[in-house]
């Protein structure tokens, strides 16, 4: 994890040379490992009829044990750097 983002799996040195930022604040504002997990804890505690289209697909995905909801090898601060 000190070297790849856990979320996007793109490594660190991408984006200390490509953003302003780097890749400590990316992991911290972009890519928060608490956020997935708090999403997760959501879709998980709330009423699955009062979950939205995005919402139900991503559970479906999660209790399948299918990461494609992950946004692998993307990050939006890396698309508006450039």
């Amino acid at each position: 994890m000190k070297n790849f983002c856990f979320i996007c799996n793109i490594e660190k040195q991408k984006f200390d040379r490509e953003t302003e930022e780097g890749f400590e604040f990316h992991q911290k504002n972009d890519h928060d490992v608490w956020q997935y997990l708090n999403f997760i804890i959501h879709l998980k505690a709330i009423d699955p009829c009062d979950l939205n289209g995005t919402e139900s697909y991503i559970l479906e995905l999660f209790e399948m044990d299918d990461i494609k909801w992950f946004p692998m090898q993307q990050s939006q601060r890396l698309i508006i750097e450039k």
